[in-house]
């Protein structure tokens, strides 16, 4: 929402009111020197009757008592008009008009106290002079009065005097005052939050021609859902208020025309037209709009012949100091790398004013580099320094979960800082919980798993492993919250399904009674891994999470198998051995077992020694049965040396020999 700020409106305001008058032109003057004037007496009045009475005349006028020959001898000689610009001359007729108690002197006063010219800053000073005129209904002096109580500034902060004293001068008429009251209905702010009150109230301000009216006016039209929006109005009101030629102003229409919608969206953005307002920002030094306008051309949105014309303001805006900019320029060379404008430009140096100005994006890369060395010395203390200012960074992006968990990492690793593993859980947690960072849910997930920092808990590792958290942010809707499911590692999937499928880890009745509980079959799509299918497929084939269902479990070996899965290979051989694919085919089992088997999986190389022993799909032979028994016993697989030692009883010396020597060379082959 566009802000309030005083500074930028006193100038216009004063304008159309009673400062600065030496701005405007001068009205033809008078004869007449009267020695009363109505405290509510306009300034181009004032300026009609002493305009060309010479100044012996008006500085006699304003010794007897004339407040009016007073204010307008202080005008003058703070502005120059006339008379050489002397702040003192003028500071002593403002303050014999405003000892007199008129009201437009005294507000003027309060306003050289509120910013510090011609007299030492002094809000207190100004607060008492404004309530001087305020309480004589002098509209301006109730607005200045008014914003000094919304901020707290030289008197308590009060709301509700801020609401009163902007109403008063609001229904006199003041333009700034309706802007501001505006303001307080839409933030709720001493009133109730009201947009229609607000909307009022910046209308009456627009209507007038105030740039923050007509710009807080049209930023409402294009607030809201979007079938409530009315761009036309919200351009139209932003427009009115670029054109008196703030900067800021000019910068929010551009950034307006820049609004993108889908196909059948009502409003189609206008980058060109965005780019020529963005450009009278951007001239006047204004730094947002230089970065901005930068990012049209890098992003091609003025043509892609174009892009290269970004480099000059994001330089410009850099130099300002914009921390945006100059984390773009540290890596900028990187897509211009022949750029002329970028040979002097040092890109760690612009990233470290970025970083150190809070940006996150320059923060994170710099730790980045430096852990690599990439353009820079490798330091990891350097490294861990730029990931601690990231990680703890405030910005809303949701990238902070990643610079979270890296720092995990490196607590993790003693790398740039001691190892701390208590700080590595710590870390690893709040990126899992705060974030949903998929890496670290995943990490938290082994946590939980094997009693790492945390208590055992099998369904914690689950919830973790699959990157869920209950969302009890709209009640209406949820009473119970919602379940939120981020972003999944194949690795999580895998653990998921493994504990799974291992009967452990199961969703409880609980589970199930929130509102966004999805069953298992739910992270079919996250199945992608060879682990992740032979667990899938293990589930339905044990039937402990939902029913057994043999043809899904097959396919999902299938699956497995296709990418190489030797558990899987080894499950399909078991599966037709026992006529769960249709009728048993023992050598369709034993073809399983054996591309198991050569894979080096000890389950497979037990069964396939088994069927050498019976002849079961293959032909009996002693020396192949051996062999495989002997290799699944030296992984420790259970029976498998006791049935090796059986077959060895009716074995020749030489058998027992030959197959001893098959195993070994298969052993020091390593798997096959």
């Amino acid at each position: 929402m566009i802000t309030m700020k005083k500074l930028e409106f006193l100038i216009v305001l004063f304008l159309a009111d009673t400062i600065a008058w030496a701005c405007l032109a001068q009205p033809a003057a008078t004869n007449s020197v009267p020695t009363n004037s109505p405290a509510n007496e306009s300034w181009a009045s004032i300026s009609n009757r002493w305009g060309s009475v010479p100044l012996t005349q008006i500085k006699q006028a304003a010794d007897h008592g004339e407040v009016t020959a007073a204010f307008y001898l202080a005008d003058n000689y703070f502005n120059g008009n006339g008379v050489a610009k002397d702040q003192n001359e003028g500071l002593k007729w403002i303050k014999s008009a405003s000892g007199k108690g008129y009201a437009k002197a005294q507000t003027y006063f309060g306003y050289l106290y509120e910013y510090g010219t011609a007299v030492p800053q002094d809000y207190n000073a100004a607060a008492k002079l404004y309530l001087l005129a305020a309480e004589q209904g002098n509209a301006l002096a109730q607005m200045s009065l008014g914003y000094l109580y919304e901020c707290g500034t030289g008197v308590p902060q009060d709301y509700d005097t801020a609401t009163k004293l902007y109403r008063q001068a609001a229904e006199q008429g003041n333009a700034r005052a309706q802007n501001n009251l505006g303001y307080l209905y839409y933030k709720g702010t001493g009133v109730p939050q009201d947009s229609t009150e607000a909307m009022k109230w910046y209308r009456k301000s627009a209507e007038q021609g105030d740039e923050l009216g007509e710009a807080n006016l049209g930023w409402m039209y294009g607030q809201g859902d979007l079938d409530k929006r009315n761009y036309d109005l919200a351009e139209k009101w932003m427009r009115l208020a670029a054109e008196q030629g703030s900067p800021r102003q000019q910068y929010l229409y551009a950034k307006l025309l820049t609004e993108e919608f889908d196909k059948s969206g009502k409003w189609v953005p206008n980058f060109q037209v965005a780019s020529e307002w963005y450009r009278k920002a951007a001239d006047q030094g204004y730094a947002k709009a230089q970065f901005d306008l930068a990012e049209l051309y890098y992003y091609g949105r003025l043509g892609d012949d174009q892009r290269a014309n970004c480099i000059s303001w994001y330089l410009k805006s850099a130099s300002q100091g914009n921390a945006e900019a100059q984390a773009v320029v540290g890596k900028l060379s990187l897509y211009f790398p022949n750029n002329e404008l970028l040979k002097n430009v040092d890109a760690i140096q612009a990233l470290r004013q970025s970083g150190e100005s809070g940006n996150f994006d320059a923060q994170f890369l710099l730790a980045e580099k430096y852990q690599t060395g990439d353009g820079v010395a490798k330091d990891l203390a350097e490294a861990f320094k730029w990931m601690q200012k990231a990680a703890h960074n405030e910005t809303q992006n949701s990238q902070v979960g990643d610079a979270i968990y890296k720092l995990a990492l490196m607590y993790e690793k003693g790398e740039g800082v001691s190892q701390n593993i208590s700080e590595s859980h710590n870390h690893f947690l709040q990126a899992a919980t705060g974030y949903g960072q998929p890496d670290a849910a995943f990490r938290v997930g082994q946590m939980y798993e094997s009693g790492e920092g945390v208590p055992q808990d099998d369904r914690k590792a689950v919830e973790y492993y699959s990157n869920q958290s209950c969302d009890y942010s709209v009640p209406d809707k949820y009473p119970n919250g919602y379940v939120y499911y981020g972003g999944l590692t194949d690795g999580a999937v895998e653990s998921m399904f493994r504990l799974w499928a291992q009967g452990r880890g199961f969703p409880t009745s609980q589970d199930k009674a929130e509102p966004g509980y999805k069953e298992p079959q739910w992270w079919e799509g996250n199945i992608k891994t060879a682990n992740a299918q032979y667990y899938a497929g293990e589930i339905y084939y044990q039937g402990k999470l939902f029913p057994k269902d043999i043809a899904r479990a097959a396919d999902w070996f299938n699956k497995a198998a296709t990418q190489g899965s030797p558990e899987a290979m080894n499950r399909i051989g078991e599966m037709w051995a026992a006529g769960m694919n249709g009728a048993p085919d023992a050598k369709e089992a034993a073809n399983w077992y054996q591309r198991a088997a050569a894979k080096g999986l000890a389950e497979a190389q037990y069964n396939l020694g088994l069927s050498y022993a019976k002849g079961e799909g293959v032909s009996a032979n002693p020396v192949e049965a051996w062999k495989w028994l002997q290799l699944a016993a030296d992984q420790k697989f259970p029976n498998a040396a006791d049935e090796r030692d059986k077959i060895q009883a009716s074995m020749t010396a030489d058998q027992v020999k030959d197959a001893r020597t098959q195993a070994d060379k298969i052993n020091s082959a390593g798997k096959q």
